[in-house]
């Protein structure tokens, strides 16, 4: 093979592995666990990673540096924080910490444990391809050649499809126990206002009580000052008006405190309902990245066995000449096996687009209300793909987000899109698409406040969390939240 076809091939694997990692999910495994005291703190800390094959990889002594595409670090569109109530061991394994299985349907228990065992699955995933990666950058450091490039780069690919399942699984975990606890707020506050109806009850037949004792007190003190009346009843019936009155006024105290605890499960009900919405996007967000991640991969892994099946023909031809018969039967077999391997993953990987073109044909069609940023579009003609994801019939362009329903109706709040890189796979766009862009020229928006020529990057901070940003691949990021104790 001539060193120009070499450079070439490595740039085109190299292109194509970076589309990987640029597209790929940000921050790995997260794993958030609170404690019950103390102020709200954050640390992070990450796993190492392997070196970037570009500081350890040999050249090629008769050309430049091969290019590589093994970086340490990516970036990703912002990620909503996660409600903190779900933590993954190392091995996967998955930890509730608070109990909100009683407010969850059969449903969503069974959903709620399949999301658990998905976890498991990507971690051990995840171990065996960050193991195979490492194995990979060893061979590269030994052998710098388009083959043994085309194996790391695969080998990446993997790992971070894996990382895409692994916190795809974790965020579906804490979107069931999001709902768990907006379902326990709501019990909660519908306890607080039986609670503070019938001390409102209470306190209204003790102000009455009062009321009564206190106006038989006062006329029989007036017929003792007359005369005509017993002093002595009359003492008896004060004595009971006091202490008729207060306890009306101990049971207002009670209605008064039972008004409060109202107030406070009102609110605590908007905080689930926050955390609810924020785990959904969460959720959202990580279901788009994984879906990105199968198709690159299988693109990458594609590119890769090509490369390998190039080299091992160009291998087989140079044998012709010099080598023995039973050599060349030897390289022939090997170019003949990674022709078909080739061809397999080109099959794959036709095939897993293929998948997504497919999801959208099969959509159910509708119209919805279609959010993008501050603006609001009626009556949008969308094809839903799934709970997560509506083509848009005018123009293509495929949104993601949450349905939401309002006394308005059911409108698809955006977060995100999907768009395609220079060789037509999928990838997140890691902002706002412009309204004109997702929904065509010509759209009826409502209260916008924002021209819908510019697109909008995805908040940083929701709900007033900080969102932890990219890590470094292959890495695990271990975020712990403490809540004030006010």
């Amino acid at each position: 093979m001539s060193q120009s076809t070499l450079r070439s091939r490595r740039r085109r694997l190299a292109a194509a592995g970076a589309l990987a990692v640029s597209i790929a999910l940000a921050a790995p495994s997260v794993a958030a666990a609170q404690e019950p005291s103390g102020s709200e703190t954050t640390t992070t800390s990450v796993a190492p990673v392997p070196e970037s094959t570009s500081n350890e990889a040999p050249a090629p002594t008769d050309e430049a540096p091969a290019e590589t595409t093994t970086p340490t670090t990516t970036e990703a569109a912002p990620t909503p924080p996660v409600t903190g109530a779900v933590v993954v061991d190392e091995d996967g394994n998955t930890t509730i910490t608070i109990d909100i299985r009683p407010q969850l349907t059969d449903e969503q228990k069974a959903a709620l444990d399949n999301a658990g065992k998905a976890t498991k699955a990507a971690a051990e995933a995840l171990a065996k391809a960050r193991a195979a990666f490492e194995e990979a950058v060893a061979a590269l450091r030994d052998a710098a050649d388009p083959a043994a490039e085309a194996k790391a780069d695969d080998a990446k690919a993997e790992v971070e499809k894996a990382e895409t399942e692994e916190a795809k699984s974790i965020a579906e975990q804490e979107a069931i126990v999001a709902e768990g606890l907006a379902a326990q707020a709501e019990a909660d506050k519908k306890a607080a206002d039986e609670k503070a109806a019938a001390a409102k009850d209470e306190a209204d037949k003790a102000a009455a009580a009062a009321e009564a004792a206190a106006k038989d007190a006062d006329e029989k003190e007036s017929d003792a000052e007359a005369g005509t009346g017993d002093p002595t009843a009359a003492e008896a019936a004060r004595a009971d008006a006091d202490a008729k009155a207060a306890a009306a006024e101990e049971a207002r105290t009670k209605a008064d405190e039972a008004v409060k605890e109202v107030q406070d499960a009102a609110a605590a009900v908007g905080d689930a309902l926050a955390t609810l919405d924020t785990a959904k996007i969460t959720e959202a967000l990580q279901s788009a990245r994984a879906k990105v991640a199968a198709v690159v991969s299988a693109a990458v892994k594609a590119a890769s066995a090509q490369i390998a099946a190039t080299v091992a023909e160009e291998r087989a031809k140079a044998l012709e000449a010099t080598a023995s018969a039973e050599e060349k039967a030897a390289a022939e077999k090997e170019a003949a096996d990674a022709k078909a391997a080739a061809d397999k993953a080109q099959k794959d990987a036709d095939d897993a687009k293929a998948e997504q073109d497919e999801a959208v044909e099969n959509g159910e069609k509708n119209e919805t209300a279609v959010e993008i940023g501050e603006e609001t579009t009626e009556n949008v003609p969308v094809t839903v793909v799934d709970e997560n994801t509506v083509s848009v019939d005018a123009t293509g362009t495929q949104l993601i987000g949450v349905f939401t329903e309002s006394d308005a109706g059911r409108t698809f709040r955006t977060v995100d899109y999907f768009t395609t890189d220079a060789d037509g796979n999928p990838a997140v766009a890691g902002q706002l698409p412009a309204v004109s862009l997702a929904l065509g020229d010509g759209t009826s928006t409502s209260a916008a406040g924002s021209s819908d020529s510019d697109s909008s990057v995805v908040p940083a901070v929701v709900a007033g969390v900080v969102v932890v940003g990219a890590a470094a691949a292959g890495g695990t990021l271990l975020m712990r939240r403490r809540r004030s104790a006010q």
